[in-house]
């Protein structure tokens, strides 16, 4: 297509300026004949651009493109002493798209169970840490007929250098309706587990935390391991706002409001989009905006939403839902896991 039948498709699409202002949200600003088989297109500066690109063949000669490298699409962050934190990597072919083939991770300290596909080319494990710390690594490698396995010298495959760090502590705790305490200072409340959110939906968990201790403790990762609803895979939420129901996981501290977060309230949102979703199981998350619970204090935790594989919410009344805290006190790490019972409130 020539430079006027480009910019008239962009027009149409909404996705043509043509102006180079870059406070609205399209980001084409020109596009130009560079040749008599060619166009150029001017983007946005100051942007991260993703570039697929299609293979169209004629007749029998073309084919399915096969898997040439893999590439990270979530890193691995924040690895800890016995603790979990997921990563997921993409197989992509020559022409930069994601396509299905089978991917075998290995790690030469900690482990790294079988993974699952989120969707065809996109795989998420979670690597486990092992009991010391210290320097691992984690190999990631496709394997078709003519790949036995990760070679370190080959470009196609992924490696990642983790430096796993000591945790400094670490507790759990459990119980029926929201009893708990490891051994560190942060307990679940006595029966605070319900099965609800905001405007009474019953696809959200909500619970109560308090902060036994006398020092000041900040929460900084939270990671959903499992409930007793089995159509569960997933936390997503698309709301966009602030509070209850516009995070998957937001902590209220002082329990003062649910829509208006506080300074010292927090939250960690997975994102809006397809793809961004929490995978139930998958490991430690660090908060968006940490939280920080004085002396004393408490906070309600709500979780929302839980979803099966096709995204409709879940009713999690009278489920059990198996929660995990990160959070720092007196120069002290915990990791303290909570069993929550989600009661029915109506």
């Amino acid at each position: 297509m020539d430079a006027s039948t480009w910019r008239r498709l962009l027009e149409e699409t909404n996705q043509y300026d043509g102006t180079g202002d870059p406070t609205n949200e399209r980001y084409v600003h020109a596009v130009t004949d560079a040749g008599p088989d060619a166009v150029e297109i001017a983007f946005e500066a100051g942007t991260t651009y993703e570039l697929r690109m299609a293979n169209v063949g004629v007749g029998s000669a073309d084919g399915d493109a096969e898997p040439a490298y893999l590439t990270s699409a979530e890193g691995i962050d924040f690895p800890y002493t016995d603790r979990k934190d997921s990563f997921v990597v993409e197989v992509r072919d020559r022409y930069n798209n994601p396509v299905g083939t089978r991917v075998n991770a290995s790690a030469a300290r900690g482990t790294v169970p079988n993974g699952t596909v989120e969707e065809p080319g996109r795989y998420r494990y979670v690597y486990e840490a092992p009991a010391t710390d210290g320097p691992d690594t984690v190999n990631v490698s496709y394997l078709d007929e003519s790949r036995a396995g990760f070679d370190p010298n080959a470009t196609a495959d992924l490696q990642y250098d983790v430096e796993v760090q000591a945790s400094g502590g670490s507790g759990s705790g459990s119980g029926d309706g929201g009893t708990g305490g490891g051994s560190g200072p942060l307990s679940l409340v006595d029966g605070s587990g319900q099965g609800k959110a905001n405007r009474g939906a019953t696809s959200g968990v909500q619970f109560e935390l308090s902060n036994d201790g006398s020092d000041e403790l900040e929460l900084t990762g939270v990671s959903v391991d499992a409930t007793t609803k089995s159509s569960v895979q997933q936390l997503h939420e698309t709301n966009g706002g602030q509070g209850d129901g516009q995070y998957e996981a937001y902590f209220d501290v002082g329990s003062d409001s649910q829509n208006s977060p506080q300074s010292n309230d927090g939250w960690y949102e997975a994102g809006d989009g397809n793809g961004d979703e929490y995978v139930v199981g998958s490991g430690t998350v660090p908060l968006t905006s940490d939280a920080t619970l004085a002396a004393g204090e408490g906070a309600t935790v709500y979780l929302y939403q839980f979803q099966n594989n096709g995204g409709s919410g879940q009713n999690m009344a009278d489920e059990e839902v198996t929660v995990t805290v990160e959070y720092e006190s007196g120069g002290t790490s915990y990791a303290e896991t909570f069993n929550v019972t989600a009661t029915d409130p109506y």
